[in-house]
């Protein structure tokens, strides 16, 4: 009896040893299988692209008037500044008038600076007829040294040194030839007033050139209005 007792008790044992082994194995692939079912963050790319905004490249931003080159460097495309140096002006103004006075200035740059001046030639675009200018009508030639005067004033006169006027073009194109005695410096200007033998042809926005002594032409706008 107490041999039959003892197996019995023995096999109990190991049944539950069996049963405590089934168990702990059950909650570990529980604990496993929940640690695998966990949420993790979405690792996936985001594009970064933010509604009307382009970046470039490299980053750097880009502002109104640039534009970005090959490399990323941001280059400005606006258009420098000019500074007039050329006017021309006519009284009256009016279409289809004789005798009017002709006013033109002239700022003189590095490569018109000269020793002796010789020719300051203008091209009127048609809007004004020069066919009947004479040296007689050159009422002033002169310099204004740096450029400071306002008007048809001058700081020396230019009247002795006038030779002739050249006429071309069918009277658009007029030149004052001069002695070439007299020398111009960057900065100065060359004014001349033609009073007489000048013609408004017909209304409309003109533009004219200029040279000094063969140099660079600049150009300007003048209009003649409606009579």
């Amino acid at each position: 009896m107490v041999k039959i007792r003892s197996r019995w008790l023995s096999e109990r044992l190991s049944t539950d040893r069996s049963k405590r082994r089934m168990l702990a194995v059950g909650v570990m692939v529980l604990l496993v299988a929940l640690a695998g079912c966990g949420g993790s963050p979405d690792n996936s790319e985001t594009t970064g692209v933010t509604s009307g905004t382009a970046t470039p490249a490299d980053g750097v931003e880009m502002g109104p008037g640039t534009a970005t080159e090959g490399d990323g460097e941001a280059t400005s495309t606006a258009a420098p500044a000019e500074t007039e140096a050329v006017n021309l002006s006519v009284a009256p103004a009016s279409a289809n008038t004789t005798n009017a006075t002709l006013l033109v200035r002239a700022t003189v740059d590095e490569a018109s600076a000269s020793d002796g001046l010789e020719n300051v030639t203008v091209d009127t675009g048609g809007g004004l007829d020069l066919g009947n200018v004479t040296t007689a009508d050159v009422d002033t030639a002169g310099i204004d040294t740096g450029g400071v005067l306002p008007g048809n004033e001058t700081s020396e006169s230019l009247a002795a040194n006038v030779d002739e006027v050249r006429r071309a073009d069918d009277g658009r194109t007029l030149t004052i030839a001069l002695d070439g005695n007299e020398s111009v410096a960057a900065g100065d200007e060359i004014v001349a007033v033609i009073d007489g033998g000048v013609t408004t042809t017909t209304p409309g926005n003109y533009s004219f050139d200029l040279t000094i002594d063969g140099g660079p032409t600049r150009t300007g706008n003048y209009t003649v209005a409606a009579a």
